[in-house]
This record gives structure tokens, C-alpha cells and sequence, in this order.
């Protein structure tokens, strides 16, 4: 019950922490999405009410904080959370390589979604950021995502109070 109550507290601060954090190693020119990593991960790895009840929250709060458009993140999140459960339904994600690859896939379908709503409902045309802004951020956020999903490995077995297996092929 513990979990419910921590899990919004958590999710702003991961929030919070993360725009900051981006700022000061890449200088403000690529942004490291934790709280996309964290959807993944609970959509790999998590139950299924508390993985869905994390992404609602998160993109909730990435909502309220970014003014992107309203939804977009809740939308995106919760979507990203759905096809990280039907995928690891049929495929092992343990490998380092397969959790790269879906993290860089999920990000860089992340900053072509952006794009496109930008278009649709701004008319601003800034699809000249996919390749400067989109593929290295993918990049950056797919080779340090083995990483991050052991740090998460190792938060969620301090939340639970029992000690949780880690990632050997990772």
C-alpha cells in the first residue's frame, strides 16, 4: 500500500531531477529522458497495475510541467507501457542489446510523435530536429539504458524490502 503513496512522490521527483541532470552533463542539447526509461522498465519488468498506475502518473506530471500539448505524455507514456508488456510477453528482455534497441526505438518514436503534433497543431515545421536533436538523444538514451535499468533494479528492491535478482546478462 506503501508503493501507491510513494510512487507520485517519486515520480516528481525522478521529474525533477531529470531535466537539471540533462542540463548539466549534455549542456542543454540533449535531454535524457529517466522518466521513458522507467516506463519501459516497469512495462518489462513491473506488475501490471503498478507499472500502468507509475506511467499514468509520470506523464501526468511531464504534462503539467512541460505544457507540451495537454495528454501527450499521458498518452504516449501509456502506450509505451502497453507494447513494453506485449513485448515482453514474447520476447526475453533481459539481453542488453534488446533493451537498448527498444529504448532507442521508443525515444526516437517519442521526438517523431513530438514533431508531427507540432506540425498538426501548431503549424510549426520543425522537422530539421529529427536528425540534430532526435537520433542522438536515441543514441545517448539507448547505450545508457542497461545502466539505468539496474540502478531501477536496485530502487525497486530498496522500495520492496526483499532482495530482488539482478540483471546477469546485463
Amino acid at each position: 500500500m506503501k508503493q501507491y503513496v510513494v510512487i507520485p512522490i517519486l515520480a516528481l521527483l525522478l521529474v525533477v531531477v531529470q531535466m537539471p541532470l540533462s542540463h548539466l552533463i549534455f549542456m542543454g542539447r540533449i535531454g535524457i529522458e529517466l522518466t521513458l526509461l522507467l516506463v519501459i522498465y516497469a512495462g518489462f519488468y513491473g506488475d501490471f497495475v503498478r507499472g500502468g498506475i507509475l506511467s499514468l502518473v509520470l506523464g501526468f506530471v511531464l504534462d503539467s510541467l512541460t505544457n507540451v500539448m495537454p495528454g501527450f505524455f499521458v498518452f504516449f507514456y501509456m502506450t509505451v507501457f502497453f507494447v513494453s508488456i506485449l513485448i515482453s510477453t514474447k520476447v526475453f528482455p533481459e539481453s542488453m542489446f534488446f533493451v537498448a534497441g527498444f529504448c532507442f526505438s521508443a525515444t526516437f518514436a517519442e521526438g517523431i510523435f513530438v514533431t508531427a503534433a507540432s506540425r498538426l497543431f501548431y503549424g510549426n515545421d520543425v522537422s530539421n530536429v529529427i536528425f540534430s536533436l532526435y537520433v542522438p538523444q536515441s543514441i545517448v538514451l539507448g547505450a545508457l539504458s542497461p545502466a539505468f535499468f539496474m540502478a531501477f533494479n536496485r530502487v525497486e528492491a530498496l522500495l520492496d524490502g526483499k532482495r530482488k535478482e539482478s540483471f546477469t546478462q546485463l
